[in-house]
């Protein structure tokens, strides 16, 4: 899922959940409300691993660019 995606739903789900505990703790479904934190942490965490492996993959591409630079110097000094 794209990162962008990711945040987007935890944030709508964090807003529905601030305003449920806003109606009164009286009126909140505590295993509802359990659900909801395990959704935002289990998201919360796609989110991280998600910036991770994205952030791998941009220095894999400049690592390989460098390579690849490299290779193309000593290409031309020693052909």
């Amino acid at each position: 899922m794209h990162i962008k995606n990711i945040h987007t739903i935890i944030e709508k789900l964090a807003d529905c959940a601030k305003s449920e505990v806003e109606k009164g703790i009286e009126k909140l479904d505590t295993k509802e409300m359990g659900e909801v934190t395990d959704m935002l942490k289990d998201l919360c965490e796609a989110e991280y691993y998600a910036r991770i492996a994205k952030k791998m993959e941009e220095n894999e591409e400049e690592e390989k660019k460098g390579n690849e630079y490299f290779l193309k110097m000593l290409k031309e000094e020693y052909g």
